[in-house]
């Protein structure tokens, strides 16, 4: 179990984010079942949840990350926030599998 709290006190930037990303990476890499804790974390943003995350998520894709990570203990607005970084997740990994994010690259890589 990875206790949030430990890592970064709020899920709120990107710089919060990175401290937890390499703990998960880490932990990935000796345990095939990963629990985040966030007892005691406030402050959360969809930003954080991409950052610390969303890798994992478009490299297993829906149902295996489910099978690899627990979230327990968000608040009510982590909980609201953590959904909603589910829900763009799951459009995200969808273009990607049927090659519609080589568009949408493209098309913010444009500098018209």
């Amino acid at each position: 179990m990875i206790k949030v709290f430990d890592i970064t006190k709020t899920g709120f930037s990107e710089n919060n984010a990175k401290p937890l990303y390499d703990e998960v990476e880490r932990a990935l890499s000796q345990e095939d079942k990963i629990v985040l804790d966030f007892s005691g974390v406030t402050a959360f943003t969809t930003l954080f949840f991409n950052n610390a995350l969303g890798k994992f998520y478009l490299m297993y894709g829906p149902e295996e990350y489910s099978k690899h990570f627990e979230v327990i203990n968000l608040s009510e607005i982590g909980n609201v926030t953590y959904t909603h970084f589910l829900e763009n997740a799951s459009k995200v990994y969808e273009m990607q599998k049927t090659g519609q994010m080589d568009t949408y690259n493209s098309i913010i890589q444009s500098e018209d």
